[in-house]
């Protein structure tokens, strides 16, 4: 096992024979990944957030969730820094799948990139 791979948390997570390689990515390497790298994600997606609003932290928790979203939905430039910060922890192998399907699996990062960050308010 590289040295990558064993940095990242374990999750438990169901492994289902029906699972697409996709979701079976996203599983072993993406949702492990985003876990480890969860605080400085969260410090770069507020940062961008800060300088779009400077009123963000006074808005609602409501408006906070939706800026949120449609930011890290519309932020070209955050996008890539977030997927640039995921990537930066994948193995060879994981990254060459990755680059394979990148369209797939940066909107996968994305969409749970959102979550977290949500929960995280």
């Amino acid at each position: 096992m590289s040295r990558l791979r064993k940095e990242r948390p374990e999750l438990n997570l169901p492994k289902l024979e029906n699972m697409t390689s996709e979701e079976v990515f996203q599983n072993q390497t993406l949702r492990p990944i985003l876990k480890m790298q969860h605080e400085i994600l969260i410090a770069l997606s507020k940062d961008e957030f800060l300088k779009a609003n400077p009123n963000w932290e006074q808005l609602s928790l409501e408006k906070q969730y939706l800026f949120a979203r449609n930011t890290l939905k519309s932020n070209q430039q955050l996008r890539n820094l977030t997927t640039g910060v995921v990537m930066g922890q994948m193995t060879d192998d994981e990254l060459d799948l990755f680059l394979k399907s990148k369209k797939e699996f940066s909107k996968r990062i994305n969409q749970m990139l959102i979550q977290r960050v949500q929960d995280s308010l």
